[in-house]
């Protein structure tokens, strides 16, 4: 089941541009929000620190998924 519907180029630059102008860096970032829309705020946020987002980074998704505000199942814990 897909969540969230593919993208042309102009959508693409539509969503980047929404999240530019609305979301504020170093705030959660909602699952909810396309990935387009994610990954946007994420390189805000790395761009913030002087880091550049770097999507062939290893770490990459972990920050996307750190900054959605989701957190690693430790051993113990149930799925």
């Amino acid at each position: 089941m897909r969540m969230f519907d593919d993208l042309t180029p102009e959508r693409v630059a539509e969503f980047k541009d929404w999240a530019r102008a609305n979301y504020k860096p170093l705030t959660a970032i909602k699952g909810v929000w396309h990935p387009v829309t994610q990954a946007e705020c994420v390189r805000m946020n790395d761009e913030m620190f002087g880091r550049g987002a770097d999507e062939s980074d290893p770490y990459y998704g972990a920050t996307l998924a750190a900054q959605a505000g989701i957190k690693p199942k430790g051993k113990n814990e149930e799925s």
